[in-house]
């Protein structure tokens, strides 16, 4: 039985804008505070994906990635500067910390606990990578441009051109979600 519906439904909500909110331009590659701007963002979101396809739950391990991105974020808040987009890691940040309060195991905020070595980068599924970008929408379509620019941070560049050559190969404009997993799936 699920013990916080009002809070999914705010962290839905808020997720729901941030992944229709385009990444901030000229931001990709950049950062502020020594941290790149594109990891925080991805794992944060990624994590938050995920806790709300498990209906507000999280395994240890990515929370403990939520609280190591969610340290690093606190510390680019300080550094962004206003054509930053700050509205956007806002947003990011709040939504993290609705997810990170749902968290069973108490952790010191000011000592986050980095993911261990073995854990770290987590290569997620195909249905994680593509969930940022389709917004779990059955109906979305995407073509080969916008498959590269929502993935090109999160896939190596050999997968990446692997995926969008099959995608090439269905002969179709654009693919769905299902299509798009199945063909990221098998560039492994």
């Amino acid at each position: 039985m699920n013990q916080h519906p009002d809070l999914i439904a705010a962290v839905s909500s808020l997720s729901e804008e941030h992944s229709s909110a385009p990444f901030p331009p000229g931001l990709t590659g950049a950062d502020r505070a020594g941290f790149d701007l594109v990891l925080p963002d991805s794992d944060i979101s990624g994590c938050v994906a995920t806790w709300l396809h498990n209906g507000g739950h999280l395994d240890d391990r990515r929370y403990r990635i939520l609280h190591w991105r969610m340290s690093q974020l606190s510390v680019i808040l300080t550094e962004l500067r206003d054509d930053d987009c700050p509205a956007y890691w806002d947003r990011l940040f709040r939504m993290g910390q609705l997810v990170a309060s749902t968290d069973p195991t108490p952790r010191d905020p000011a000592a986050p606990t980095a993911p261990r070595p073995a854990e770290h980068p987590v290569e997620p599924t195909p249905q994680e990578l593509l969930a940022d970008l389709y917004g779990y929408d059955q109906d979305a379509h995407f073509d080969t441009t916008q498959l590269r620019e929502g993935l090109a941070q999160r896939i190596p560049l050999a997968r990446l051109d692997k995926f969008l050559a099959a995608v090439k190969a269905t002969g179709d404009p654009a693919v769905d979600l299902e299509t798009a997993t199945a063909l990221l799936d098998r560039t492994r």
